[in-house]
């Protein structure tokens, strides 16, 4: 590493331009950073490196910090002013580095700050390191995600607690208007729904734009935990939701009338499906 670290430093010398950036514009402390090369990252940043760079899809370095959770890094990005609450396009800059881990996860992501990334990947190191050094806990992104919506559908309970703690909204809405916990009854967060359903102001009947609650979109996911959980802590049963666009087909349509999910609790708390599909269900769980 030493060896690398001073032949950039002889580049830099015979006038390689420290902020040279590549078809993706990537500069050479986003590639140091993505590759965890700490020594480079620190003489670049020595040698004048804009530590708030942007690549085609608004990635920072320190967004690649913490995708690594290289808090080494991460830390010398902060001190040498990089912007925290940064947002980066996941949609664009997914296809430019190794995320692919990101991506079979969480293909609905964009607009990123470092801590929604840290809050979807579930780790409490990297979320609590970043609000230490002053990540705001309220920022939303361009489609109103907090990053309480990112830890509830990344599924880690003391990630979601922590951000609770540090004063996260529990019914903060999205420009859907979906709330943390319709989050994690979409995405199966079983942990992280029951402390939401616990925590004492947590409204569990919030509608979002398509007149679904997080009960119909545990139920659309046939979770039986998180519906049994939500019906037990007093959700309402309804018997319908507004017609929904189909998204996942060509073009939009909508079902005739209303979309009914009828819930009849059986003895054995098994949930019969009625008047529609399961097949037909997926068209418009698709996305």
């Amino acid at each position: 590493m030493e060896g690398r670290t001073s032949f950039v430093g002889r580049l830099l010398d015979h006038g390689a331009e420290v902020a040279q950036a590549d078809k993706f514009e990537k500069t050479a402390l986003h590639q140091a950073t993505d590759r965890e090369h700490k020594d480079i990252v620190e003489l670049l940043v020595e040698r004048g490196a804009d530590v708030n760079a942007t690549d085609r899809g608004r990635m920072t370095p320190l967004h690649l910090a913490i995708k690594n959770w290289d808090t080494g890094v991460a830390k010398l990005l902060i001190e040498a002013g990089a912007d925290i609450d940064a947002s980066a396009d996941y949609s664009i800059c997914a296809s430019h580095y190794d995320l692919s881990y990101y991506h079979s996860r969480y293909s609905d992501i964009w607009d990123m700050a470092p801590l929604d990334f840290a809050a979807r990947d579930g780790s409490p190191s990297m979320v609590q390191f970043l609000l230490d050094s002053g990540a705001s806990v309220d920022r939303q992104s361009n489609p109103g995600h907090g990053a309480l919506h990112h830890a509830a559908a990344g599924g880690s309970k003391k990630v979601a607690q922590m951000l609770i703690d540090a004063g996260a909204d529990v019914n903060r809405e999205d420009t859907r208007a979906q709330t943390p916990l319709h989050f994690a009854a979409e995405h199966g967060s079983v942990s992280v729904a029951k402390l939401l359903i616990d925590h004492p102001t947590a409204y569990l009947n919030g509608r979002d734009t398509y007149q679904r609650t997080p009960l119909h979109l545990a139920a659309a996911q046939d979770n039986h935990i998180i519906v049994d959980m939500l019906i037990d802590a007093g959700a309402l049963i309804t018997r319908s939701v507004a017609a929904y666009p189909c998204v996942g087909m060509r073009y939009p349509i909508e079902f005739e009338g209303l979309f009914p999910i009828i819930f009849q609790r059986s003895p054995d708390d098994e949930f019969v499906w009625c008047e529609l599909t399961r097949e037909e269900m997926g068209h418009w769980m698709d996305r």
